[in-house]
Parts: C-alpha cells; sequence; structure tokens
C-alpha cells in the first residue's frame, strides 16, 4: 500500500453489513503489514484507546473535531508517516464535541 493510504473506520462496522468490528478490522490491516494509517471514530473513549493500542494512529471521538484539528492531525501523519502507528508526534483520543467557531466533519 502507498504509505499515504488512509483507513478510516468505526467500531460498528458489522452492524452496517461488515463481517468484522473496527478493533477486528485495525488487527486484520496489521496482521497484513498494512503500513499506511488508519483513523479511528469512535463516541466510546475506551474504544478509542483500544483502537490506539491496536495501531491505529489517530482516534478521533464522536462528534469529530473541528475540520481544523481533522487537518492538523492528517497534515501531521502525512509529513512524518514512516511505519505504523506513527504519526511523528502523540496521537489523538479525545471526545472533542464541536466548537462554535469552527466547521466540525459530519459523522
Amino acid at each position: 500500500a502507498n504509505p499515504h493510504t488512509i483507513v478510516t473506520l468505526d467500531q460498528s462496522l458489522e452492524t452496517r453489513g461488515g463481517i468484522l468490528t473496527g478493533s477486528d478490522g485495525i488487527k486484520w490491516l496489521r496482521s497484513i503489514n498494512f503500513q499506511g494509517i488508519i483513523v479511528s471514530a469512535s463516541g466510546d473513549d475506551d474504544i478509542g484507546r483500544t483502537h490506539l493500542e491496536l495501531g491505529a494512529a489517530v482516534a478521533w471521538g464522536k462528534p469529530l473535531p473541528p475540520l481544523k484539528t481533522v487537518q492538523a492531525d492528517l497534515e501531521t501523519c502525512f509529513a512524518t508517516h514512516r511505519s505504523p502507528n506513527t504519526c511523528g508526534g502523540p496521537t489523538r483520543n479525545a471526545s472533542l464535541g464541536p466548537n462554535d467557531d469552527e466547521p466540525t466533519l459530519p459523522v
């Protein structure tokens, strides 16, 4: 995979017709030596932490953080991504709600 490939996932993939949970998906991606960037989005902080432990590079809460935060996180990942689970600095796991002065991304 291109090192700038991004996979985004949620924990509840199987409830939408998928065959894996988000945690299962991260484990599978790592088992096939996926070198891209895995981004988790979950409304459950514990799931976000689990996704980071399993190899997600970034874990965002829901509602998703402000667009400025998303852009900054992804720019950092693109600029510094060298191997799985590295984005050049601390990963994020925060249930950041919408900020009145910043646009948010739709879920």
